[in-house]
């Protein structure tokens, strides 16, 4: 993984995301044995704070967040350790518009009654399959919920 333009972190309760830039290191063939890296992928890069002697809930949530990515939750596409100060962190999905909170702080006037039933219909989606895979979100609130666009929310953090 390569990090560029690494932006200023947003500190959360217990976590900081910092929006990051990588390039795959996956291969995809083309065509007569030629291959070529997978395309740019924008990360956002959970801090785990406190996490250097990496615990039993840390990898929890990292398996969490592993076994449902990309269909209700939030992708996340491995772990590594911050050289800084020791504390893991989550590479995951970046979410373009932000948590839903940003969006409806931002983008309110923008967002048209089809745009607000969609994020609805994902939040449920999301908090369904949750519920299906016998987990539950303890801390379940508009700033863990991540929007990639204007009507399309993942839920994250759990």
């Amino acid at each position: 993984m390569t990090a560029r333009n690494i932006a200023r972190p947003k500190h959360g309760n217990q976590i900081s995301c910092t929006e990051s830039a990588y390039t795959q290191n996956r291969r995809t063939r083309l065509r007569d044995n030629e291959w070529e890296r997978s395309s740019r992928k924008d990360v956002c890069l959970k801090s785990l704070n406190n996490s250097k002697d990496i615990k039993r809930e840390i990898l929890e949530e990292v398996k969490n967040q592993h076994k449902l990515g990309g269909d209700s939750a939030i992708a996340i596409y491995g772990i590594t350790e911050n050289p800084k100060d020791g504390n893991y962190m989550m590479v995951m999905e970046y979410a373009k518009q932000g948590s839903l909170r940003k969006l409806l702080d931002s983008r309110y006037d923008e967002l048209d009654w089809t745009s607000k039933i969609a994020n609805l219909y994902y939040i449920a989606v999301g908090l369904k399959t949750i519920h299906e895979a016998k987990l539950v979100h303890k801390e379940f609130h508009s700033g863990n919920i991540v929007n990639q666009n204007m009507f399309n929310s993942y839920i994250t953090d759990f």
